[in-house]
């Protein structure tokens, strides 16, 4: 049988390199992916749950059982309910401070450059149906109740000085430094002063350790 010719092998030809052009439409291509990441983490910010709490490991109060008899009256029935009974009723000043809560501020907290910083800050005050959102460098009208977790938000750093004891040896002390995790500005209180205590309400929170 005869045989047959070899095809010449065709040479292999270098890549290519990209033209201009196309190095600057990836360039692109790759800021605008970076800009909607970026605008994705300020929106919803990552928020961990290591302090979670899962009801279904808590301890809930249950109801006591009540019967119901098969005979007479049907009214009489089933077992009246347990009533548990207030000690006393909520004093005046209790009402007054749940009512003071309730009053409306207008405030700002601060813009940040600091990369690990929460962008949209939350705080929760009396369950998970009551959150609040910060915009920050936005004037906001909020709750004082919520203004208040805010002013309580503190976070601490300690440095690390080294200096000479009585006896000239080399010690070290690690000197802290606590500052508002959340800065803000009141813009309007309607009433600072606390209608309990007569003090001025944030300086006094800002004070508690």
């Amino acid at each position: 049988m005869p045989r047959l010719a070899r095809q010449p092998q065709q040479p292999i030809e270098p890549p290519k390199e990209p033209t201009p052009a196309q190095l600057a439409a990836m360039a692109a291509g790759a800021e605008r992916l970076k800009a909607a990441s970026e605008a994705r983490r300020k929106v919803t910010p990552v928020r961990s749950r290591r302090h979670d709490i899962d009801v279904v490991q808590e301890t809930v109060r249950q109801e006591p059982t009540r019967g119901m008899r098969s005979t007479g009256p049907a009214k009489e029935a089933l077992d009246p309910p347990e009533i548990i009974r207030v000690n006393r009723p909520p004093s005046g000043d209790k009402l007054k401070r749940l009512a003071y809560m309730e009053e409306e501020l207008t405030i700002i907290v601060h813009d940040t450059t600091d990369p690990t910083a929460d962008p949209i800050p939350e705080v929760i005050n009396g369950g998970d149906r009551n959150r609040q959102y910060f915009i920050r460098g936005q004037e906001q009208k909020v709750k004082r109740k919520y203004v208040e977790i805010l002013a309580r938000a503190k976070v601490t750093s300690r440095g690390n000085e080294k200096f000479q004891n009585a006896l000239g040896d080399d010690d070290y002390r690690y000197p802290a430094h606590t500052a508002p995790r959340y800065p803000f500005t009141v813009i309007h209180d309607p009433h600072p002063m606390d209608p309990i205590t007569g003090q001025d309400w944030l300086k006094t929170i800002r004070s508690e350790p």
